[in-house]
């Protein structure tokens, strides 16, 4: 065959040049194809090895006060929680025990998505010492990934704070508070508007102010105040601390006021908690929220 291998002309009985060449080709195109194949699943492998779970977060705590010498139920919303192991409460008086009672884990929606107050939710029992003397508890939630960064909570003690009671929903059934003692309560449905009345006098300036959202609350407030007559002075819905209404204003006479309550999206719930303070504008007292965030 004059050395020629798998020539046709010359009547050889191999593979053209042609044929060689695209059988090679496609060889090399598969093992390249098999390689970046492999490359690929490594490296997702590699990057789901990486990928952490979420750091556990607290979102809220309802309520974000308790009461000294009295056992409270602390509903916390937050991230990743219900593996949660243990709650460690700690004071400038000293630890304080708290017990976990549940824990829940919230599902996403229907589209996937988490719930805006988190995924998950754990009942914690804590009795604050009645000879305690902190005026603050930081609270921190231990669970398999990690821990929570540590939650603030105000304490008072007992006969320091008064307590809004139901009915208070309008004018005649108004509860009387007192200047500079802070009010505990809760918007607890749609329906809810809490009404509140104290005596002021002609020229005197006074703040009604709010914390509820800057705490974890879910009540966007709306604070109005009232004449003895009926006639609103002055409303006030967000302000410089957000959500959380701020009133300031300059009594026009000697009298009753009435100060409602309400959330400003129509809204209530064990959720929709607050804490209220009516104090004099011209007041040296540290309001009992000065350090809320």
């Amino acid at each position: 065959m004059n050395g020629e291998i798998g020539n046709i002309e010359n009547g050889g009985m191999g593979v053209s040049p042609m044929h060689f060449r695209a059988g090679k080709n496609g060889r090399l195109w598969l093992i390249a194809t098999v390689a970046l194949i492999f490359s690929l699943t490594a490296h997702a492998q590699d990057q789901k090895k990486e990928e952490k779970p979420e750091v556990p977060r607290v979102m809220s705590v309802t309520p974000f006060s308790v009461i000294r010498g009295q056992t409270t139920v602390l509903q916390i919303k937050g991230m990743n929680l219900s593996e949660a192991t243990a709650v460690r409460i700690e004071s400038a008086s000293g630890p304080v025990v708290g017990t976990i009672k549940s824990k829940v884990k919230i599902e996403p929606n229907k589209k996937g998505v988490v719930p805006k107050g988190g995924n998950s939710q754990v009942a914690v029992e804590i009795l604050v010492p009645l000879d305690g003397t902190a005026d603050s508890l930081s609270l921190v939630i231990d669970t398999p990934i990690g821990e929570t960064p540590p939650k603030p909570l105000m304490v008072f003690a007992v006969g320091s704070v008064t307590q809004e009671k139901e009915p208070n929903g309008g004018f005649r059934e108004a509860q009387e508070i007192e200047l500079g003692k802070p009010v505990r309560g809760t918007i607890e449905d749609v329906t809810d508007v809490d009404v509140f009345k104290f005596r002021g006098k002609a020229g005197e300036r006074i703040v009604a102010e709010i914390v509820a959202a800057r705490r974890g609350s879910a009540l966007d407030s709306l604070l109005t105040l009232y004449s003895e007559k009926g006639n609103t002075i002055a409303s006030n819905d967000d302000s410089e601390a957000g959500a959380d209404s701020i009133l300031k204003v300059k009594l026009p006479a000697d009298g009753v006021y009435y100060l409602s309550l309400s959330d400003a999206q129509g809204m209530g719930s064990a959720a929709h908690c607050y804490l209220l303070t009516l104090r004099n504008a011209e007041s040296t007292t540290r309001p009992a929220f000065k350090d809320a965030p």
